[in-house]
């Protein structure tokens, strides 16, 4: 059996991956990464998490790029070692 949390988990990023297939995913991102600075580690390491998926998914050009750069740039210096360690995933 599954725990609930994970459940609602992968819920939640099955909607969000729902989402960003929405003509402009542009709109989500941009309501995402004003949670960066949510004071839960596990609430900024999901939206990096969509931040991921959206740059995999999507074209660049639907994408403000320099602009989610510089927003997500803030989290590397995120005083959760592993948490500005998953960012460094948005720059390589």
């Amino acid at each position: 059996m599954m725990d609930a949390n994970i459940a609602v988990q992968r819920a939640v990023m099955r909607l969000v991956g729902h989402l960003l297939n929405a003509p402009s995913p542009g709109a989500l991102l941009s309501l995402l990464v004003d949670n960066l600075a949510h004071i839960s580690s596990r609430v900024r390491r999901a939206v990096v998490d969509v931040v991921i998926v959206a740059l995999l998914t999507r074209p660049a050009a639907q994408l403000d790029l320099p602009a989610l750069a510089r927003i997500v740039a803030t989290a590397l210096v995120d005083r959760k070692k592993v948490f500005a360690c998953d960012t460094t995933e948005l720059y390589t």
